[in-house]
């Protein structure tokens, strides 16, 4: 009885695993393609593609910024230059709005006693 059960199990093995080869080939050797997951793998693919081209375009611009930055592109006299040309007109630019903000100040005190 064991060895029927036995023979039994190993045959539903047999069975199983022959109807999983069967799903992925024939018999002839070829392997068959479902026409529905192909139709889905299509859009998947054509989606995926510009998603990574964008992600390395960016690793690659990255890679190239550091390299310049070791490189000592940064400590350029141009470059240094401008940043001196930005740091005077960020300078400028808060004193102006100090000036602008005591302004509105004054002008809050006034409208103020005004009301009063």
């Amino acid at each position: 009885m064991a060895l029927e059960t036995a023979a039994k199990l190993r045959g539903g093995k047999i069975s199983a695993l022959g109807a999983r080869h069967s799903a992925l080939g024939t018999s002839d050797g070829s392997v068959s393609v479902d026409k529905q997951a192909l139709a889905m793998l299509i859009p998947i693919i054509a989606l995926s593609i510009p998603v990574v081209a964008i992600v390395m375009g960016n690793l690659v611009k990255m890679q190239k910024f550091k390299a310049d930055a070791a490189h000592g592109s940064m400590s350029n006299p141009d470059t240094e230059a401008r940043m001196a040309a930005l740091e005077d007109d960020v300078a400028a630019l808060r004193q102006e709005l100090g000036e602008a903000q005591e302004r509105l100040d004054f002008t809050e005190r006034l409208l103020s006693k005004k009301s009063e």
